[in-house]
């Protein structure tokens, strides 16, 4: 088992397991793509307009080009400092926009509870690559 072996093999497969996490997250909201029915049950809000409708979906189609990024990279070692640096600023701008914000609904405030444990793990697995 890796975790028992050498040290760096331990933290290369915390990093790879801290992605694939990551990678979920930003997968995810990709069925958004589908519907504003998708969109509601993923953010609690439906758009009625056609362009915030456009919008929202296209998010959700970037989002799962993340997504697809970050699994990617979870199995390419030499990858891993670049896509943790990603998500890292996807996560933390995510965070920093929301802790601006004055109204929260119970949505916003799962997606800043989930967003910010994920960055720990982002952090400790971002601290790994400098020991």
């Amino acid at each position: 088992m890796a975790w028992c072996g050498d040290k760096g093999v331990g933290m290369e497969t915390f990093r790879t397991l801290v992605l694939l996490v990551v990678a979920l997250i930003h997968l995810a909201p990709g069925v958004g793509v589908l519907s504003s029915a998708r969109l509601r049950q993923l953010y609690g809000v439906a758009p009625q307009d056609p362009t915030l409708l456009l919008l929202m979906r296209h998010r959700a189609v970037l989002f799962a080009i993340l997504g697809a990024g970050f699994f990617a990279a979870a199995f390419q070692p030499g990858l891993h400092g670049p896509a943790l640096l990603a998500a890292a600023a996807a996560l933390g701008s995510f965070l920093t926009l929301a802790g601006r914000g004055t109204t929260r609904t119970a949505h916003i405030r799962r997606l800043v509870a989930i967003d910010a444990t994920v960055l720990l793990g982002v952090i400790a697995a971002g601290g790994s690559l400098l020991m």
